[in-house]
């Protein structure tokens, strides 16, 4: 759920499963369709097929029971983090709950539709490529349950331009070997100003 393509003794390190359990696994959601295959060199790293798949998966975690992951690890994902290539947990909400707000997207049943002074707000504010997420070939902003929150947080295409931008202006970073963001010093003034969140 991080986006990036990670070798299979990984997966199943991080799944608390053997190698031939996981490699199994894989194998079949490959063939399904479900993940892609990448060689890299004598091995395989495998990744989520795509968005469609990775909004499948948050929905299913969102039924789930919690799972039982350390309490720091919860709290850090639960705070910030990319569900796939988008912002979640208490980051993501607080954002898609202030755009909203904000007028510059509005919400109509599982999607969120980009307002005319959405668009300018996007552009001029925050600096995000607005045309290069409309000219991709999947929706453009669309509402993703956070399974942590609960509430809906922007995916889609506008979704992933805006983590990106976040990521590259260095609002957010990545915390080491967790899909757990944290968020600067410089992005807590942007989040606080733009979006009325305030890191925990």
């Amino acid at each position: 759920m991080d986006g990036a393509a990670h070798a299979a003794a990984e997966l199943a390190e991080a799944a608390r499963v053997s190698a031939p359990t996981a490699s199994a696994h894989l194998s079949k959601m490959a063939a399904a369709g479900l993940v892609a295959v990448e060689a890299a060199g004598r091995h395989r790293r495998y990744s989520l097929a795509g968005a469609d798949v990775a909004a499948a998966v948050e929905a299913l975690a969102a039924l789930a029971p919690p799972p039982t992951e350390p309490r720091a690890r919860m709290q850090a994902l639960a705070e910030a983090r990319t569900c796939y290539d988008h912002l979640a947990g208490r980051l993501g909400v607080a954002v898609a709950r202030s755009l909203v707000r904000r007028g510059a997207l509005e919400r109509s049943g599982d999607r969120f539709a980009l307002t005319p002074s959405g668009r300018a707000y996007f552009t001029e504010t925050l600096g995000v490529d607005v045309e290069a997420a409309l000219r991709e070939k999947r929706p453009l902003a669309r509402c993703c349950l956070d399974w942590t929150e609960r509430e809906p947080h922007l995916a889609g295409a506008l979704g992933a331009a805006l983590a990106r931008r976040c990521l590259e202006a260095g609002w957010v970073e990545r915390r080491q070997a967790s899909r757990a963001l944290k968020v600067t010093s410089a992005g807590s003034s942007i989040f606080l100003s733009q979006f009325a969140f305030e890191p925990g």
